[in-house]
């Protein structure tokens, strides 16, 4: 997935070998321009989610469409009560939605280290590995929209 909106570009990109195996998840977002974009970016993004659809090509061409909208809520497969869930980074990966990629994986970062501008952020930039974000089968996220709220 390449970004590239409101300022901030990167790539997501998500690798399985097998459906056995965890899913491997490559986060690189960074803001492009000055440092008080750079501050907006790091306060405003509270989460990094899997929604249920793709935006809706139709309904994302109108000029005050919000296009998160057309993706409907967060992937949930398993209907897991979401007001019970821990917060972010504090629980097992199985007690959040398969699309909540901020709770399963904020603080879980495997590879480089990478210095936040704001500690205690949601920003996810590092290399992660996920066993509960499945590239195949019934409960896939392939096809659906990566939405940063």
């Amino acid at each position: 997935t390449l970004v590239n909106s409101r300022g901030l570009k990167g790539e997501v990109t998500f690798t399985q070998e097998t459906p056995y195996h965890p899913t491997w998840v490559n986060v690189s977002l960074h803001p492009i321009n000055d440092l008080e974009t750079r501050l907006r970016y790091e306060t405003k993004i509270a989460a990094y989610r899997i929604h249920n659809l793709p935006q809706d090509p139709y309904k994302t061409n109108e000029k005050k469409a919000n296009r998160c909208q057309t993706t409907q809520g967060m992937y949930n497969p398993k209907s897991i009560e979401l007001k019970k869930v821990p917060p972010a980074g504090f629980g097992t990966q199985d007690q959040y939605a398969v699309g909540d990629l901020s709770g399963k994986l904020q603080g879980r970062r495997e590879g480089y280290d990478h210095q936040d501008i704001l500690p205690g952020s949601a920003k996810l930039n590092g290399i992660y590995w996920d066993t509960y974000l499945p590239l195949s089968g019934v409960h896939s996220v392939i096809h659906r929209s990566l939405v940063l709220h």
